[in-house]
């Protein structure tokens, strides 16, 4: 009785989501008569649509909950984790940008040995592509660490004294894997789309994808993206 009901509360649950998921149910293989089972219960998302971040780079600063208005650091973040993708993602930001020209926010999908419970700059045996809100296209490898591309991007906002103060915008990055590697395949900003196709060197193995904060202001009014599995709870 006790397991009809859980189930039941459980399908309920998934027809309220508002987003792509599914259940998942583990359970033995084999049991004895009369044993007790252990049964667990986990949904996977099949979409990002949530500006609840269950890895924030400690140290960073919530100045507003909703929206969400997050103050970092050198190398600060938010991001989720997720399972799997498929051979195409498409990641949006929505809201605003208060940052230095010399800084680079934007988003982000990082790999490899990913740590994300610090800084992306305390560590240095991750993967990553980071298309920041300036115009430009970083890459992260273990051996290089971060360095630009050649590959010029649409700015978010134009830089005035110094700094670059953008009123709300919509940035929306598409991703393809080509041969086994990242290609950025072309970028939308507030509706006008801007083709890349740049390849990078990065391979096609991410595992966390958010928001690069650096030492900025930065306010997200939503975050979405699509073809990606998350599973709830999160795990790290």
């Amino acid at each position: 009785m006790l397991l009809l009901f859980t189930l039941a509360v459980v399908v309920l649950l998934s027809l309220a989501t508002p987003f792509t998921a599914s259940i998942s149910v583990q359970y033995p293989e084999e049991a004895i008569l009369g044993s007790k089972i252990s049964i667990t219960f986990s949904l996977a998302q099949h979409e990002v649509n949530s500006t609840a971040f269950p890895f924030i780079t400690s140290g960073v600063r919530e100045v507003n909950e909703e929206p969400l208005i997050l103050e970092g650091f050198a190398g600060s973040f938010a991001v989720f984790k997720i399972n799997n993708s498929s051979r195409e993602v498409a990641i949006t930001f929505e809201g605003k940008n208060y940052t230095r020209p010399c800084w680079s926010p934007g988003i982000v999908v990082y790999g490899g040995n990913f740590n994300p419970h610090v800084s992306d700059l305390s560590q240095g045996d991750f993967t990553a592509v980071l298309i920041t809100f300036d115009g430009r296209l970083w890459v992260h490898t273990p051996s290089k660490g971060w360095f630009t591309l050649s590959c010029p991007l649409p700015s978010v906002a134009p830089q005035r004294d110094g700094w670059m103060n953008s009123t709300e915008f919509n940035y929306t990055a598409i991703l393809q894997e080509v041969n086994g590697s990242i290609c950025v395949k072309y970028v939308i900003l507030n509706g006008e789309k801007y083709i890349v196709k740049y390849q990078t060197p990065i391979h096609w193995n991410f595992t966390y994808l958010g928001v690069r904060i650096d030492p900025s202001t930065i306010t997200i009014c939503g975050f979405y993206a699509s073809n990606v599995t998350i599973l709830s709870p999160h795990q790290p």
